[in-house]
């Protein structure tokens, strides 16, 4: 079953202020790019992927190494990519009036239905298990919620 690697899994991966998370994150990318099919990521991440790792982590990546980290993943035909469709706005805002869940995780979480993806690799747990039919798993303490 295809499983969706969020954004933090993807910045933890690159970034080298901490070593512990840094070590699983790649090695999941890692797992990610040799099991063809099995792995997605959203347009989303790779967006926010690009924000915060040029920008918010201790030692930000020079932005033209990030733009080519982002070209790989894009181009990579490995890692399936999907992208909310204008009806996910739509879904996504249900989930904040009724599960009081943050928009942006909400529309990550609606994409992901949409697409029939069910499981998240995600440090995010709160935010994801406010939404019915998404099964988080944190690689950081590896216990599915």
């Amino acid at each position: 079953m295809i499983a969706l690697i969020d954004t933090n899994v993807l910045v933890y991966a690159f970034d080298n202020s901490l070593a512990a998370k840094r070590q699983i994150a790649q090695s999941l990318l890692s797992k990610a790019l040799s099991e063809s099919g099995m792995f997605c990521v959203s347009i989303q991440n790779l967006s926010e992927f690009f924000a915060v790792v040029t920008s918010k982590i201790q030692q930000p990546l020079e932005k033209a190494v990030a733009a080519e980290l982002v070209q790989k993943l894009v181009q990579f035909t490995g890692i399936v990519k999907i992208a909310p469709r204008p009806e996910t706005v739509a879904k996504a805002v249900q989930f904040c009036a009724t599960q009081n869940a943050d928009y942006w995780d909400a529309l990550l979480a609606a994409t992901m239905l949409e697409y029939n993806i069910f499981t998240v690799h995600t440090e995010n747990e709160k935010d994801f298990n406010k939404i019915p039919g998404i099964t988080v798993i944190n690689p950081f303490n590896a216990q599915p919620s």
